[in-house]
């Protein structure tokens, strides 16, 4: 069997590019929907910054982690989702102002899904960001289609 690279090329980034703008469109759903979640206490397990240097440029950013510990009518749950917005590729500085107040062995708020008390996150809501995201998502897919319509 025998393809031609050009089309088989083409619906590999199409697909690529649907799948990120599914998966940008599921996070701001999530998002916003957070903003309506109940509230519990959680215990911070772990909180820390992590940074990323670029092997071939030198450039560093920086994400911001949290590991929590809550339970929901009887039943315990372990997070990582500190939130829905961006947590990687952020300056030094937005990495800890995104933790302020998580420190390790902290009591603090934590909001969850009432439907799936296993989906949980410290932050509520979107940002700016998760439109952006969504928004180059959508822009990809869109070049991709129109470009494999007019080659």
């Amino acid at each position: 069997m025998h393809f031609e690279q050009g089309p088989v090329l083409f619906a590999g980034i199409w697909l690529l590019a649907l799948g990120l703008s599914l998966w940008e469109l599921y996070k701001l759903f999530l998002g916003i929907a957070s903003r309506r979640w109940k509230r519990t206490t959680c215990k911070i397990v772990k909180a820390y910054v992590d940074e990323h240097r670029d092997r071939e440029t030198g450039a560093v950013d920086y994400s911001a982690h949290a590991v929590y510990a809550y339970s929901v009518q009887g039943r315990k749950f372990e997070s990582r989702r500190l939130t829905y917005r961006a947590t990687r590729g952020l300056i030094f500085s937005d990495a800890l102002d995104m933790l302020r107040g998580i420190t390790q062995g902290r009591e603090v708020d934590a909001f969850y899904n009432p439907r799936h008390p296993s989906r949980a996150v410290l932050i509520r809501g979107v940002s700016m960001n998760n439109l952006a995201h969504l928004l180059l998502a959508l822009a990809l897919l869109g070049f991709v289609t129109w470009k494999s319509q007019n080659p």
